[in-house]
C-alpha cells in the first residue's frame, strides 16, 4: 500500500482545527488595468486597492513570477511564445509593474545581491538574471541532459548561489539530482555537486548556515486511475564546506517532498503532495467517481469536501496528505495534520520569525495553515477571508509582523500575524504565479 495508512487514521482521530473558517471579504474590484506598451515592461495600475492600516508604511518590493507571460498586454506582438511575467508591487508606492521574461513556466524569483534577482522556470533549460532595474543582464543555461528545477538559494557568507537541477526525462539517471554552484560577483559556474536525491526543487539553509536541507520531487510514474508513485524524494542535509551529502532522510509516505522552511525552533516545516491523473477519455464525473473511490482504498477516507475548480482545471486529484515536522539531528519526524479537505496540495511554506509562525498554503483547499510553534497549535484560515480566492504564495515581509499571501491569478494581500487581519489588500493581476517573495528596498 503506498501510504501509512493506520498513520494517518490516527492523525485524523487524534488532531484537529484550532481555529475557525472565516467569513469571505467582500473586497473591491473593478476598475480595469491601465497596460502601456514597451520593450521591457508592461506598467499597470492597481485595479482596487483596500488599507485597513493606513499608519503602516513599508519598504521593498514583493515579487512573483507567473507561467503566462503571453497573457501580458501585447507580449505576441513583443515577443511571444512560452514565457513569464514578472510581477513587481513596490510596497512603498503601490505601483506596480509586469516585465515580461524569455523564461518557460515562471517559478520563483530569488533575490541575489544589490538588488539582482535570479528568475527560475521550474524544469527548464534557461534561468535568467536581472539587475536592479530589472534588466536582463545574463542568461544560464542548464548543463547538457539537465534542466533547472526550483529554488536557488543565496549564500552571501560563501559568495555563491546554489541552483537545484535534474536530469532531462530523455537523458541521464532519472535517481539523480544536482546542485549548481555560481559565483555571486561574475555569475560564472564554480561547482557542482550531487543533491542527495532525484529532482531537488527547494533550499534552505539549517541553523550555523553550515549545512543546507534540500528537498526532492523524487522520480515519479503516474498512471490514469491511480497515484502517482514516488522513489528518492529524500530531505538531504549537505555540509556547505564540503558539499557532501551527509544524511538523506525517508518521511516513509508516498508522495513528492515539495517545498519547506525551516522553523525558530530549527527544524524543518516540509508539505508532500500526492495526487492521480484522471482518464484523458472520460468525463469529469466519471473521473471523479473512480478517484473518490481511489481516496477510499489507498488512504480509508471518504471526500466529504468539494472539489476547487482549480483542481477540475488542472485536470488532476489530491490527496489530503500531512505537513511534516522533521528534526534533521536526530531524524524524529512528526505530522500535523487538521482536516483532509484543508490539505490538498499544500504549497508555500513560510516562517515568520518574529511571531514564531509558520505558514502553509494549500492551493486547492484555498487554505492558509499556521503553525505557532511555541503552543503546537495549528489554525486554518479560509483564503477568501483576506480576497483571496485561488491561494499559493507565502512569504514573510522580514522584520515586521506581516506576512504576504498571493494567489496563482490576482490579487495580493498584507496580513498582520499578531492578529491574523488583513490589513493592504492590493488587486492586481499575477498571470498564474506559484511563489511570492520580498525583495528589500536597495536605495538605503
Amino acid at each position: 500500500m503506498p501510504f501509512s495508512r493506520r498513520r494517518l487514521l490516527s492523525l485524523m482521530a487524534t488532531t484537529g482545527v484550532a481555529g475557525l473558517l472565516a467569513r469571505p471579504l467582500a473586497a473591491k474590484a473593478d476598475a480595469e488595468v491601465q497596460a502601456y506598451t514597451g520593450t521591457k515592461a508592461t506598467h499597470a495600475k492597481i485595479s482596487s486597492f483596500e488599507d485597513f492600516a493606513p499608519d503602516v508604511h513599508l519598504t521593498g518590493k514583493l515579487l512573483l513570477s507567473g507561467a503566462h507571460g503571453h497573457k501580458l498586454p501585447n507580449s505576441e506582438t513583443m515577443h511571444g511564445g512560452n514565457s513569464t511575467a514578472l510581477t513587481v508591487l513596490d510596497l512603498a508606492t503601490g505601483e506596480t509593474i509586469y516585465i515580461w521574461l524569455p523564461v518557460a513556466d515562471g517559478h520563483i524569483p530569488i533575490h541575489l545581491t544589490d538588488g539582482r534577482t535570479m528568475c527560475c522556470g521550474q524544469y527548464q533549460v534557461n534561468t535568467v538574471i536581472l539587475d536592479k532595474e530589472f534588466n536582463i543582464i545574463k542568461t544560464l543555461t542548464s548543463p547538457d541532459g539537465l534542466m533547472y528545477t526550483g529554488h536557488p538559494l543565496t549564500d552571501i557568507e560563501r559568495g555563491v548561489v546554489y541552483v537545484p537541477l535534474k536530469s532531462r526525462e530523455d537523458a541521464g539517471d532519472q535517481s539523480l539530482g544536482f546542485i549548481e554552484v555560481f559565483d555571486l560577483k561574475t555569475l560564472e559556474k564554480v561547482d557542482q555537486f550531487p543533491s542527495g536525491g532525484a529532482a531537488p526543487h527547494e533550499l534552505r539553509f539549517l541553523p550555523g548556515n553550515k549545512q543546507m536541507a534540500v528537498c526532492h520531487y523524487g522520480e515519479v510514474q503516474g498512471s490514469y486511475g491511480k497515484e502517482i508513485q514516488t522513489k528518492n524524494t529524500y530531505l538531504a542535509v549537505i555540509d556547505l564546506e564540503t558539499r557532501k551529502v551527509s544524511k538523506q532522510i525517508d518521511n516513509g509516505l508516498s508522495g513528492m517532498l515539495t517545498h519547506m522552511d525551516i522553523g525558530t525552533d530549527g527544524n524543518v516545516y516540509a508539505v508532500l503532495s500526492q495526487f492521480m491523473g484522471y482518464l484523458p477519455d472520460g468525463d469529469i464525473e466519471s473521473n471523479i467517481h473512480a478517484a473518490d473511490s481511489r481516496l477510499k482504498v489507498a488512504m480509508g477516507i471518504t471526500r466529504d469536501w468539494p472539489l476547487s475548480r482549480a483542481m477540475v482545471d488542472d485536470w488532476r486529484y489530491d490527496f489530503p496528505m500531512p505537513i511534516l515536522k522533521i528534526n534533521t539531528q536526530t531524524e524524529e519526524i512528526k505530522t500535523i495534520y487538521t482536516k483532509p479537505g484543508f490539505h490538498l496540495r499544500c504549497q508555500s511554506v513560510a516562517t515568520h520569525q518574529k511571531s514564531q509562525k509558520v505558514f502553509v498554503t494549500a492551493h486547492y483547499s484555498n487554505v492558509l495553515m499556521v503553525q505557532d510553534i511555541a503552543t503546537g497549535q495549528t489554525t486554518a484560515y479560509d483564503g477568501k477571508t483576506f480576497g483571496v480566492h485561488d491561494m499559493r504564495g507565502v512569504c514573510e515581509i522580514p522584520g515586521t509582523p506581516y506576512i504576504a499571501l498571493a494567489g496563482v491569478t490576482e490579487n495580493i494581500v498584507l496580513i498582520d500575524t499578531n492578529d491574523m487581519k488583513m490589513k493592504k489588500f492590493f488587486g492586481v493581476p499575477v498571470y498564474q504565479a506559484t511563489h511570492v517573495v520580498y525583495l528589500p528596498d536597495m536605495t538605503t
